[in-house]
Order: C-alpha cells, then structure tokens, then sequence
C-alpha cells in the first residue's frame, strides 16, 4: 500500500513549509510541546495571513469561503503547523464552521463563516460545567425564551479560549422533559456583554483556563444553532470534529519524538553514550513505531471523513492512542534523563530546557479534553466492539 501523496497534495505540502518559512516569527511560535493558541496579536497576524490565502476552510464549500478541497489538504496544513510549532485553525474552522454549514442557520452562516475563513473572529468551546464533564448531558446551564431572545444562566468550567475569544459555542439546557440528551441546545453566544463574567483558571502545566459565568446574559433566538433541544446531536458531531481537529498529535508527537532521539545521541552518563544502553534504544525504537501507527489512525479518520460519514469511533481511536502516546514519550524521555529530567526551565542543571518536565504536566491535559481516556474507551467498547452497557 502507498501511503505518499499525491503530487497535487505533495505540491501544497511544501507551499505550507515554505510558508511557515518565510512568515512564522518567534513572537508567533508555540512554546514547546504543540500549536500555539491565538491569544497574542503576533500568533493572530499569523492565522489572518492564512486567512488571505484562502487556507482556512480549504474544505468549505466555495459558497461558503471555503475552495471545495478534500479534507486530506486540511490534515496536511493542520500537521505542518503543529510540526513547526506555528498557531493553527483549530476549533473556529473544524468545529464552528462545519458544524455550521451542515446545521446552521443561513444568516448565522452568512454572520460567522466570512469572519471564521479570515480568522476575524474567535469562538471558545462552552461544554463543561462543575457536575457535567464526561457525563457532558448532565449540564444545567439554564437557557429560557424570553421573547425573541434567550435568557442564561449558570456556569461553565475550562474554557481554554474564553479569555481571548469574542464568542463562544455554548451547550445549554432548554428542557428538562425527558431523556436528558433530549433537552440541550446548542449556540453561538457573544462572551462581551452584559451578564457575562470570565474569571482566569490555571492548569498544573501553566496554561490559562477560564470559568464563565451567565446570570441573566442575553442571547438572540436566531443564534440558535440548528432546531431547539437537538443540541446533542449536534455537539456529538462536533466532538468527533473536535478529537481530530484540535488534535493533530501525530506531528507534535514526532516533534517531541525527535527532539528526545537528538538529545540521546549526544548525552552522555558516567562517561558513556546513553544512545548505547539497550533499555534506552528499546523505548526509543517504540515511541517511533508507535508515532507511525498514530498516522495511520489518522489516515484511517480522514478516510472516513472523506466519505462524508462522521468519524465518531475512528477519531475516538485516533485521540485516545495519540494523547496517552504524548504521555508515554513525557515519562520516557524524563525517566531516560534521570533526576535532572524533573527539573523545570530556569534550573541551572536542567536540560533541554525543562521541555519534557514541562510537557509531562500538559500531557495530562490531553487525556481529559475532548473527553477523557475513558469515554473514548467506552465509545470503542460500545459503539465498535458491541460490548454490553
């Protein structure tokens, strides 16, 4: 079987590397261990020029923004940026906007997906809440018509994004008949108006995560996405999007990946080449047989995408094998540095910069998003094995 691409493919490909090249400056560039989120004016300039060439939302329909290509141009973009360390599209053009073209509104398309393909916009994802995490339909963030408008209250917990997002893709309760997937809705909700108060949040890694808080916030009827209490069924299509979309981990684990096998080959212990030890070649040699089954999991993601089915299983496969795999080359590549692998940047015997210790805490991270390890065990029992509840 040939895994190449095609010349077409292969031809964009290197227009990607040679644009991140010219225009990825430092001030843009992530720090270690993946994509850069667009919170700094530098990483924001960076996506809108991506915007002007027309590559974000390379499979959108032309009417909507987009050039009507197969997703596979989108993978190849998306694994170039997160292998260079560049911002990418993210959740704006994988999650927001195709879930739009499929379910939305024609004027939510016409307010949202111009401003998403020039990356005018930002959308923060509002899904969990203090009692609903991976049971996500247990959520009670209340939304109630009041005219031509909906009126919110409640909470929602670990927004990565809201602190620099003008909007965000909120799942709320509008019936509590029912089955209670039966009563959530989805909406494209404005983060800076009244009612609405974003507080800052820290991960054991650094990052900033944000608590929302609506108490009588003000959200029109029309930002409704879709019909009334068929949220579920939406936000479920836009979690599959969401595993491989936010997710490409296949690059930032070669990345990771390589970095660790450069540093074995010129580090030393008690006068000795580490590269030598058998222990450390035989974790090395399975970290890089694993990063290849990870691309071939997402290969088998765009396969089924490219059919037009939703991946739910395949991307349940692929997030889960490429989160704990990013855990598996953290605790390897600390184990094989010894102590000094636990120390944080700024030590004075650290080495590589604390690039491992450091990503060893943001993996954790990896196995929660998204939905946790679990749930992807259980979509994969349930859904592919035909196992019992």
């Amino acid at each position: 079987m040939d895994f190449r691409f095609s010349p077409e493919i292969e031809a964009f490909r290197q227009e990607v590397k040679a644009f991140i090249k010219k225009e990825l400056t430092p001030e843009a560039k992530a720090a270690w261990g993946g994509a850069a989120l667009p919170d700094t004016p530098p990483r924001r300039e960076f996506l809108r020029k991506l915007g002007r060439k027309g590559w974000l939302g390379l499979s959108w329909p032309k009417e909507y923004g987009g050039q009507g290509l197969p997703g596979i141009y989108e993978y190849v973009l998306s694994y170039e940026l997160v292998y260079a360390g560049a911002p990418h599209p993210g959740r704006g053009v994988g999650i927001v906007g195709k879930t739009l073209i499929r379910h939305g509104s024609d004027r939510l398309k016409k307010e949202f997906l111009p401003k998403i393909a020039r990356d005018d916009i930002q959308i923060a994802l509002g899904y969990t809440e203090p009692e609903a995490g991976s049971d996500l339909a247990s959520l009670k963030l209340k939304a109630v018509r009041d005219g031509d408008d909906f009126i919110m209250n409640g909470q929602k917990l670990f927004s990565t994004s809201a602190h620099f997002s003008e909007y965000v893709w909120l799942a709320v309760r509008t019936s509590a008949q029912g089955p209670k997937q039966a009563g959530i809705s989805l909406f494209v909700a404005d983060l800076q108006v009244p009612g609405v108060t974003i507080k800052p949040m820290w991960t054991m890694a650094g990052e900033q995560v944000s608590e929302i808080y609506f108490d009588n916030a003000r959200v029109p009827g029309y930002r409704l996405v879709g019909e009334v209490n068929r949220g579920w069924q939406y936000i479920t299509e836009a979690m599959a999007l969401e595993r491989f979309a936010l997710a490409t981990q296949g690059a930032a684990n070669r990345r990771k990946v390589e970095a660790l096998l450069n540093w074995v080959k010129k580090a030393e212990l008690h006068g000795k080449p580490i590269a030598k030890d058998p222990l450390v070649r035989q974790r090395i040699a399975e970290l890089v047989i694993e990063s290849e089954v990870l691309k071939l999991f997402e290969y088998d993601v765009l396969d089924i995408a490219s059919k037009d089915r939703t991946p739910t299983i395949e991307a349940a496969i692929n997030k889960l094998f490429g989160s704990e795999l990013d855990q598996r080359i953290n605790i390897n590549a600390t184990k094989t540095m010894g102590l000094y692998g636990q120390l944080q940047t700024g030590s004075k015997y650290v080495l590589e910069e604390g690039k491992f210790e450091m990503d060893y805490r943001a993996s954790v991270v990896g196995t929660i998003a998204a939905g946790s390890s679990e749930i992807q065990r259980n979509i994969i029992a349930l859904r592919l094995l035909n196992l019992p509840k």
